[in-house]
């Protein structure tokens, strides 16, 4: 919630999901979808992988050479697949579903991640200290004699220090909603599917990577487990909507003469768009109301 980062914020949301008009201003119109998901989200898909560099795991443009196999104890007396199987089996089992080509999300399922109290936590230790700064710029404005205690141990209060106040505090929490906003712009960006086996036990997974080259890289072979075992495995995909998005990018890129309707359907079409839009500017709007804010203070 503080000011550092926002633009980066800002410029990924659009970067995700902005109009193409938005992304033409940051210098991002005809930016490939995949280093979008490369450098942003935390996906894989046809265009991008993860893999084992022998340090850690990195995420690479291109297909890897890389396998899932889920190992389900409960299951390991089959004489077939020995408790071995992997997830097109469950996914193809629909015939309604397409192929499973997809790369695996190694992250994901290897890391747990930050628990939902450490989040919890350090959204709180944020918000308690966005607070603070509010309560104590109120109290050093309307309160003089709190004024002359604290540094810079002014007697006077500054001509438009009311006004600044009051920009501080609206720009902040104006500020706060379009970051809420964009935020959940990127993060539905990508859909999140979840695994597991309904019978009963654990399971663990396993990911073999062969030895072979992903654009100029080479990656040795490389076996990956838990020491753990899951009760569930974890798919992160892009979103369907993107590839709408640019497919309807292309045909709009290629039309000469527009009506007013499409010209109008470009500046937002959906809700993301127009989301990401309205995020945006509200954010610039906190954003520059917020130090004008401090400013008028000092």
């Amino acid at each position: 919630m503080a000011p550092l980062g926002i633009i980066s914020a800002l410029v990924a949301a659009i970067r995700v999901a902005g109009p193409l008009w938005m992304r033409a201003i940051i210098g991002r119109a005809r930016e490939n979808r995949a280093s979008v998901e490369l450098e942003i989200m935390s996906s894989t898909s046809r265009d991008v992988g993860e893999l084992w560099n022998g340090e850690a795991i990195v995420r690479s443009m291109g297909r890897p050479s890389v396998v899932e196999l889920i190992l389900i104890r409960s299951r390991m007396d089959d004489p077939v697949a020995c408790g071995l199987y992997t997830l097109e089996n469950a996914y193809n089992s629909s015939p309604d579903q397409p192929d499973f080509e997809l790369a695996p999300n190694i992250s994901l399922n290897l890391y747990p991640g930050s628990g939902l109290k450490s989040m919890i936590g350090a959204a709180l230790v944020g918000c308690i200290l966005q607070l603070g700064v509010l309560a104590y710029s109120g109290a050093v404005t309307f309160y003089p004699g709190l004024r002359i205690r604290v540094p810079p141990h002014s007697k006077e209060r500054p001509h438009l220090a009311r006004e600044g106040f009051i920009l501080l505090a609206c720009g902040t929490l104006i500020l706060t909603i379009s970051l809420v906003i964009v935020c959940n712009v990127i993060e539905t960006s990508t859909s999140e599917k979840e695994w597991s086996v309904k019978d009963s036990g654990n399971l663990r997974v396993i990911w073999v990577q062969r030895e072979h080259s992903v654009g100029d890289q080479q990656f040795d072979a490389a076996v990956l487990f838990d020491n753990h075992d899951k009760m569930r495995v974890l798919t992160l995909r892009r979103s369907p909507n993107l590839a709408e998005r640019i497919k309807r990018d292309q045909q709009s890129l290629k039309r000469d003469q527009q009506g007013f309707k499409d010209k109008l359907g470009q500046i937002a079409f959906d809700r993301t768009e127009f989301a990401t839009l309205a995020g945006t500017v509200a954010a610039l709007v906190g954003f520059i109301a917020q130090f004008q804010g401090f400013r008028f203070l000092n």
